[in-house]
């Protein structure tokens, strides 16, 4: 349909195939709306529009219909990255500010704005939006990084989604949020009569669980959120007690809507006897903040011990914004991962330190009681990379610049905490030679950094956890004579190939690179330089060995394509 010019081609003949818009112009975007269409210029920004204009939609100023493409006049020099075109009006999102604007016929209030009809103005409440979409009657829009719903115009079927049928002059949020998914959910301080759950999710909500017998009936008994039943949080924990020792519990997590039931088999959980002594108490602590330094509104700080006995059973400690930073836990009670008695420590044993504040981000550390006891473990929540660690020797390198420092030992107690015995030992090339830290016992803790590389070796699959902020800027390596062991630890750009590294190190002095090795499938696997052979792209989170004739500087890329809100999730 062409009758008031809006396929743009200098007509209002119809057209049954498709015709060129005048002005050879090349478009970013367009919209079309029931009467008129509307493109943004590539490169410019600037917006043409075209077809019917009787409440000044096509923003030229003037109420005349155009055959062909107009200029907007009134955008006062402002491009947009997007437009949104209705029956009898327009709407644009600005570029740089994210601001929305809107011009032609506000009857139901599809302008956002109180002004008079047929005029540029902006929308009210100066959101920035990623993007914009238009009805006959009403405009709606994506709020820039909440994602949040606003709408605005007419409403007689309730198409704003604000709960009510009056139209509206002025944006109003959408009231429908999507049910909240629940991740995370970890049984912690289990005792002869109680346990404790928590899990987390991504959008605040209520929480509970649905707790009873393991005894083929659904569970209806309900633990609320310890801050309350009414109040709406990201990260949760509910404590069961009054139960019987020795006794196995079934348990369903309830956040808002949404039920997680296990895939309809429901979480279990067995309490432990009555020890026959009360352990001593044995306070640790310390504190966790945001990563700009603020509180956070919410953090579950979960803790495991090991030594000679083994892993310990965990327990969780919930951080509100009214313990301003600080966590406690009291070592006192800790259990052997039976839970038949209590988990013995020293000052030289380990303890692996995990917190989660959702969206937030996490943190850990692997440190000592002494430091847990004394209180100066500063946690930092950031982002998380988890290393992956097949059975046997794995090459490896951070993908994070960990915050707190993380040693050797840590990341065994770390990696143990998930999978207990996992991690054996984690070793480094230094001077020319290798040097070890077991697990467990106190020589070579060194410290961990990125763009390092790293073996460890493994009994069975694994996930090494690391946190601290996304490397996404390749770390240069100074190499000298002979082998270095290096590290791509960069998530973002270029990746660099083995052939690449060797061009970087033999442009800055030729000759200097000889090969650059990996290892893959339990055996090494080596480009030699100015050789076609074993062409391999360096990947994030691995380590490699580059051999020099002569020292050289390296700052290698991993290819993994990935953001720091990536690694967040």
């Amino acid at each position: 349909s062409n009758g008031y010019g809006q396929l743009g081609d200098g007509t209002t003949a119809n057209q049954s195939a498709p015709v060129a818009v005048s002005g050879n112009r090349a478009f970013a975007s367009l919209a079309a709306g029931q009467y008129h269409a509307c493109g943004v210029e590539a490169v410019t920004g600037a917006t043409w529009c075209w077809g019917g204009n009787w409440n000044g939609q096509l923003g030229d100023g003037t109420y005349t219909d155009r055959t062909a493409p107009v200029a907007m006049a009134m955008a006062e020099g402002r491009a947009f990255t997007s437009l949104a075109v209705g029956q009898y009006h327009t709407c644009g999102v600005e570029v740089v500010t994210g601001k929305a604007w809107c011009w032609g016929y506000r009857g139901y209030g599809q302008l956002g704005n109180p002004s008079v009809n047929d005029r540029w103005v902006a929308v009210e409440g100066g959101r920035a939006f990623a993007s914009l979409v238009a009805g006959d009657e009403h405009t709606c829009g994506v709020e820039a990084g909440t994602g949040k719903a606003w709408c605005w115009g007419g409403n007689y079927y309730g198409q704003l989604g604000d709960g009510t049928f009056g139209n509206r002059i002025v944006p109003v949020a959408n009231q429908f949020e999507p049910p909240p998914a629940i991740r995370s959910i970890r049984v912690a301080n289990v005792r002869d009569t109680s346990f404790t759950v928590s899990w987390v999710t991504d959008v605040s909500a209520t929480g509970a669980i649905r707790w009873g017998l393991d005894d083929g009936t659904a569970p209806a008994n309900v633990a609320p959120d310890r801050r309350g039943a009414s109040g709406t949080f990201t990260v949760h924990l509910a404590t069961v007690s009054g139960l019987a020792p020795s006794t196995r519990y079934r348990f369903d997590v309830t956040s808002g809507p949404t039920t997680d039931t296990n895939g309809g088999a429901h979480y279990l959980v067995t309490t432990g006897p009555t020890l026959a002594s009360v352990p001593s108490p044995d306070q640790s602590r310390g504190t966790v903040s945001r990563r700009d330094g603020t509180v956070p509104d919410g953090v579950l700080v979960h803790l495991t011990a090991s030594g000679t006995s083994g892993t310990s059973a965990p327990l969780v400690a919930l951080v509100t914004a009214a313990e301003v930073r600080e966590w406690a836990a009291n070592l006192g009670n800790l259990r052997t991962a039976s839970l038949d008695a209590a988990f013995p420590v020293t000052d030289a044993t380990i303890v692996a330190i995990t917190a989660d504040g959702g969206a937030d981000g996490t943190a850990g550390a692997g440190t000592t009681v002494a430091t847990a006891r004394a209180g100066t473990l500063a946690l930092t929540l950031g982002d998380q990379a988890d290393v992956a660690l097949a059975t046997g020797w794995n090459l490896v390198a951070l993908r994070v610049a960990p915050s707190p420092a993380v040693t050797a030992s840590g990341a065994c107690v770390l990696t143990n905490a998930r999978v207990p015995g996992a991690v054996v030992e984690v070793v480094r090339w230094i001077a020319g030679a290798w040097e070890s830290h077991r697990c467990g016992f106190p020589p070579n803790d060194f410290a961990l950094e990125p763009g390092a590389g790293y073996f460890v070796r493994t009994t069975v699959p694994a996930a090494w956890p690391t946190w601290g902020t996304a490397v996404t800027t390749a770390v240069s390596r100074t190499l000298g004579p002979g082998w270095n062991l290096v590290g791509a630890s960069a998530t973002l750009g270029t990746p660099t190939t083995a052939p690449g590294a060797c061009t970087v190190l033999n442009t800055a002095q030729a000759g200097s690179a000889l090969e650059v090795v990996r290892w893959v499938d339990g055996g090494w696997e080596a480009h030699s330089c100015g050789f076609q052979t074993n062409r391999f792209t360096l990947q994030a989170g691995v380590g490699y060995f580059v051999r020099m004739a002569t020292g050289g500087t390296l700052a290698p890329v991993g290819a993994a394509q990935v953001s720091a809100a990536s690694v967040r999730r």
